[in-house]
């Protein structure tokens, strides 16, 4: 079945008014007569957070699920899970999950979201590693300031 255009030509005659009692703002229905076309539903808000929890309700313990992911894939990256740094990706983590919830091409949300999960922190592990390096030790700069002079 065919989507339908998002810009509707607007008919010959039609006036602010007639717009306007469609529901479309004055600014909006003005702006409309002047390009000829209108964008139904454009501003329509989407409030997601009223749609339910829908696959993240799989998950008996989403913290718990989560925090277990950053965890496990930090120690594979050989950092320290500090308690600052695993909270940070737990929150990032579970927003994540949050907004993927409704994702209609998702067959499995559990191994989705750990997938995306190693991904997400994998990503911060490999940014703290090149961080980490750009970081010289004082004394070899120490070293490096007594070779030159």
């Amino acid at each position: 079945m065919p989507t339908p255009p998002v810009r509707l030509r607007l008919a010959p005659g039609t006036t602010a008014h007639q717009l306007m009692a469609q529901g479309m703002p004055e600014s909006s229905a003005y702006c409309a007569l002047k390009r000829g076309w209108y964008c139904p539903g454009y501003n329509q808000r989407d409030y997601p957070q009223h749609d339910g929890a829908g696959g993240f309700a799989i998950l008996a313990t989403p913290e718990r699920f989560v925090r277990a992911y950053v965890v496990r894939t930090l120690e594979q990256w050989d950092i320290a899970p500090r308690r600052d740094l695993v909270e940070d990706l737990t929150q990032d983590g579970l927003l994540a999950c949050w907004q993927r919830r409704h994702a209609p091409h998702i067959q499995n949300f559990p191994r989705y979201y750990a997938a995306m999960l190693r991904g997400l922190v994998t990503q911060h592990c490999k940014r703290l590693r090149r961080e980490q390096a750009q970081l010289v030790p004082l004394h070899d700069l120490e070293a490096r300031h007594a070779v030159r002079h």
